[in-house]
């Protein structure tokens, strides 16, 4: 008998063989899977970044330390020389739905203190008009700037203060 023979008879044999074995019952087996996402609430506001001013240098002159609401840009006047820091804008990030009108208001500007009884008013500005429309991103970045009233020969120390910004969704 040839090789070739060998293999078909054999190969008969183990038909012959399976076609006597009972049916059985088909099996499976299942595994579980994670699945994640991140999801920001709409009609949210957070802050970024604070309003800083900076590190200022007064004289016996008054002036003004002015932080531009769109561009972060610190500009000082008169006595006050701007000597370094961090200058910068505040920062607010919202998340709406596209073409959602908005309204931002800020709160009263804030006297900012150094504990020590020395005190500065400010002017807080927005960086655009109160009503907006969220952009096509359904995120919108909101600015504030102001201007920092620092009165002649300012007592030194670290002024602080803090405001409220709103933003009504409607």
């Amino acid at each position: 008998m040839t090789s070739i023979s060998r293999s078909i008879v054999a190969l008969a044999g183990f038909s012959v063989a399976l076609a006597g074995w009972p049916a059985s019952a088909a099996h499976a087996a299942g595994a579980s899977g994670r699945s994640e996402a991140v999801v920001v609430r709409r009609l949210s506001l957070v802050k970024t970044e604070d309003l800083d001013w900076g590190t200022l240098v007064t004289s016996p002159l008054a002036g003004t330390a002015t932080i531009d609401s769109v561009s972060g840009a610190r500009t000082t006047t008169s006595g006050v020389v701007a000597a370094g820091g961090t200058p910068r804008r505040a920062e607010f990030v919202g998340a709406g739905q596209i073409g959602l009108l908005t309204v931002v208001t800020l709160g009263a500007s804030p006297v900012l203190d150094n504990g020590s009884g020395g005190t500065m008013a400010t002017l807080l500005l927005l960086d655009g008009p109160g009503a907006r429309l969220f952009p096509g991103t359904g995120i919108q970045t909101i600015g504030v700037g102001g201007i920092l009233a620092v009165g002649a020969s300012q007592a030194a120390g670290n002024y602080t203060g803090s405001f409220n910004l709103t933003v009504n969704y409607f």
